[in-house]
């Protein structure tokens, strides 16, 4: 395996892979590296016509290519034929986001959790994930020459930590994403790919649309130190700073983008 050298932009030429492409998050994210000549290959669920205007959008924010993916994470048995897909179109994959994910599909109390809700959950955020991740680190273990930096992002949340009994089973899913990261970490050290778990705290997306109003009071009562809600630029400026291979050495860290929320006060 040979090193080749590095250009002063890192992202321009880096093929990105990100899931959950079509959402708040994943958007910025997408934007903020096409901003920088990446190639992105954009995976969501959403109507294929909503991934083709995306498409167009990178591609006039700067993109080199991009590759879409329609189709559910859950669906494992389609993994192989993406990653196939990225390499044919854009070559070898440099960087993962794990960005898709679902949440509660109620808030409730854990007593009237169903094992369907627990089960649509865990398929997206754990099953899914873990088993799309396992055909990307393989392929990126069989590149030859590596020339742009690599490396894992996996997008939790402060959830991993903080406990809401209303969804017990998006709670059970993050955490299993913390240790996640871990494993991962462990498993490509020698092959010097970092893996980081980039954890949100309470964020504009379409997951905390309907309970929106509850957060503004929260935030305005103080506890978001910062005093305001998280955005997906936010979280856009932290990916592209873990993708650029200048935290490599930090590999297995967590990133709580979060205001300040978590932090212990009296």
């Amino acid at each position: 395996m040979s090193i080749t050298h590095q250009p002063l932009n890192p992202h321009l030429g880096q093929t990105v892979f990100i899931t959950g492409a079509a959402g708040t998050i994943g958007k910025a994210v997408a934007l903020a590296f096409s901003q920088l000549g990446a190639n992105l290959a954009v995976m969501d669920r959403v109507a294929p016509e909503v991934l083709g205007n995306l498409k167009a959008e990178l591609l006039a924010a700067g993109a080199g290519k991009v590759c879409e993916i329609h189709g559910d994470l859950a669906d494992v048995q389609a993994h192989e034929r993406w990653v196939h897909q990225i390499e044919e179109e854009l070559g070898d994959i440099h960087c993962l986001i794990n960005n898709a994910g679902v949440g509660a599909p109620r808030r409730a109390d854990m007593l009237e959790l169903t094992p369907e809700a627990f089960d649509a959950v865990m398929d997206i955020n754990v099953r899914g994930t873990f088993f799309l991740t396992q055909k990307v680190m393989t392929q990126m273990l069989q590149q030859k020459q590596i020339s742009h930096p690599r490396s894992i992002i996996n997008v939790s949340s402060i959830s991993v930590d903080v406990a809401s009994t209303e969804r017990a089973e998006y709670c059970l899913s993050k955490s299993a994403l913390g240790m996640l990261t871990k494993l991962l970490a462990l498993r490509l050290a020698d092959a010097n790919i970092p893996v980081f778990d980039l954890r949100p705290g309470i964020t504009h997306s379409g997951m905390t649309k309907p309970v929106e109003a509850r957060y503004d009071k929260l935030i305005a009562e103080g506890l978001v130190p910062i005093g305001r809600w998280g955005e997906g630029e936010d979280m856009a400026d932290i990916a592209i700073s873990l993708a650029s291979g200048k935290f490599a050495f930090a590999t297995g860290t967590v990133i709580q983008a979060d205001g300040g929320l978590t932090i212990p006060r009296l």
